[in-house]
């Protein structure tokens, strides 16, 4: 009895260890994660299941596909599955979900401006802020995770045209899955009227150690 008193203390503390902070997980090629996607727009309501398969990890990016609705992307993301676009030649990070190591309390800001795509001449100036405002257990379809809660706000304009709109965000990142198990977001246009809201939740995964 005197051990088993003795080494709870210990336990508790190694929990609240991982409740505290969780240093970048070790993304592998191979590792996958299905989610199912619902979006809510004025014209209705789609429901999509999408696959991500890490192909290439090296020098901190990741290199991954993305099928969806019979269609196959390759992307890029950093270590923080900040997502990487390139366009012309040139590397713009317009989403930074996670910064590592994430612990509760933390905060961080992402500024990027550049051109949408090599089609045409719009320009995007994006500015997004991140909070860590908790630690949850969730339950998805993949299962039950521990997770941190992490608020994110977005604004943006588009030129030409003065296209203004802002989002709001909620991640539960789970370290154990090594990527977030549920999602939610709204958008909204200059006028504060919802544009749309999307909801993922992991159905699935498979990944190394």
């Amino acid at each position: 009895m005197k051990f088993a008193f003795a080494s709870l203390p210990a336990i508790l503390l190694c929990t609240l260890c991982y409740a505290a902070d969780s240093d970048a997980p070790n993304i592998a090629a191979g590792d996958t994660w299905r989610y199912q996607d619902v979006s809510e727009t004025a014209s209705g309501s789609n429901q999509i299941t999408k696959q991500i398969t890490v192909t290439r990890v090296a020098d901190g990016r990741i290199e991954y596909t993305l099928q969806q609705n019979d269609v196959t992307q390759t992307r890029t993301a950093q270590a923080d599955w900040g997502r990487v676009l390139t366009v012309n030649g040139q590397d713009r990070v317009i989403d930074r979900p996670l910064f590592f190591p994430v612990e509760h309390g933390q905060t961080w800001n992402l500024h990027s401006a550049g051109p949408v795509s090599e089609h045409g001449n719009a320009t995007e100036v994006r500015d997004e802020q991140y909070s860590v405002d908790g630690v949850e257990m969730v339950n998805v379809a993949a299962g039950r995770f521990k997770t941190f809660r992490i608020e994110a706000q977005a604004q943006w304009t588009i030129e030409p045209g003065h296209i203004r709109g802002h989002s709001s965000r909620t991640l539960w990142y789970a370290p154990d899955a090594k990527r977030w198990v549920k999602a939610e977001e709204t958008t909204f246009d200059a006028n504060d009227q919802q544009r749309a809201h999307v909801s993922e939740e992991l159905v699935s995964m498979k990944v190394a150690p």
